[in-house]
């Protein structure tokens, strides 16, 4: 006799958008839990551990805009004397506002985020008792779908230096308590993991970080970039027949070295590199551990485009990553 095993899942499991990887590891475990109550139609502790799993998100993802959410045109809250009330102490409610000023909530969903908050606190039953809407499976199922259509919305978006980044390809992992970018391996794709600003053209900006590389890896800093044909990139190389420099993308994964930038940079696989970017009324300027690279060389570079990361060949990350305007 055969034993068929059937794998059922309810949720959406994608979390690398979250930046904090314990938090990622518990809400995976919830998750996993809630497709156990999904098989058993347990919808009132589906709805619970949804909405509460679904706080926890967007906890994360606004923490990491805290800057942003302060300042308007958002309305953070304020406590009574007019001060903003600690970012701890803000309640499902409240997240929910900022989270569709965000963008993280679309508006035509906001409603039924504003009254299914209020299902949560029906852990109480005088809760439920007093509101007299009772709860049922179809209301367990809605809470669920809020909650994985959230994450499948956050799956394609990292939020970096309090800036929106688009993932292209593969899966870009952020470290926040390390400041580090992680960019994996994701065959077949020629671009691996492949990040893009979102909300913010590089013009007039100074591109900061350390850059961990190791032997034959290739890393991409992406700039003039319009749509996944067109780019142009600098290419950190360390495969030792190969030339770095600066590369133009024409078509989709078809990208060529522009001759005249061709050079074999000095880039140590042992420890990071620090790379400094310089985008500045059309101009941009690279100094990798110091040194200007491709010095008195004109490169073409449109400051009202979007700038961007990706990998080749090899996993590579990096540390320290600072954007700022000049």
């Amino acid at each position: 006799m055969h034993t068929v095993q059937i794998q059922l899942e309810a949720t959406s499991k994608d979390l690398y958008f979250l930046s904090d990887p314990e938090l990622s590891q518990i809400i995976r475990t919830i998750l996993t839990e809630i497709d156990s109550l999904a098989i058993i139609n347990a919808h009132r502790s589906m709805l619970y551990l949804s909405m509460s799993t679904l706080e926890g998100i967007l906890s994360n993802v606004l923490a990491l805009n805290i800057n942003k959410i302060k300042s308007p045109p958002f309305s953070y809250p304020k406590k009574r004397g007019g001060s903003l009330k600690d970012f701890e102490k803000l309640v499902l409610a409240e997240k929910i506002v900022l989270a569709k000023e965000l963008g993280v909530i679309a508006p035509e969903f906001f409603d039924t985020f504003e009254k299914f908050k209020g299902f949560r606190n029906y852990m109480h039953p005088l809760a439920e008792l007093e509101d007299k809407q009772p709860l049922d499976i179809g209301l367990g199922q809605i809470a669920l779908g809020l909650m994985n259509h959230t994450i499948s919305k956050l799956e394609k978006i990292r939020f970096i230096e309090e800036k929106i980044w688009k993932v292209i390809s593969g899966i870009p992992v952020y470290n926040s308590s390390q400041r580090q970018i992680e960019f994996k391996l994701f065959r077949p794709l020629r671009t691996h993991s492949f990040l893009v600003t979102e909300d913010y053209a590089g013009n007039n900006t100074e591109v900061n970080f350390d850059l961990h590389i190791g032997d034959e890896a290739v890393f991409n800093f992406i700039f003039n970039y319009e749509n996944e044909e067109r780019f142009h990139m600098l290419r950190f190389e360390t495969r030792n027949n190969e030339f770095g420099g600066v590369l133009h993308c024409e078509h989709k994964y078809a990208w060529r070295l522009i001759e005249e930038y061709n050079s074999k940079w000095d880039i140590k696989t042992t420890e990071p590199n620090k790379v400094s970017i310089r985008i500045d009324s059309n101009n941009l300027k690279l100094y990798l551990n110091g040194k200007e690279e491709l010095s008195g060389k004109s490169i073409p570079c449109d400051n009202n485009k979007y700038v961007g990361f990706f990998n080749e060949v090899r996993d590579v990350y990096i540390s320290n990553l600072s954007i700022a305007t000049i």
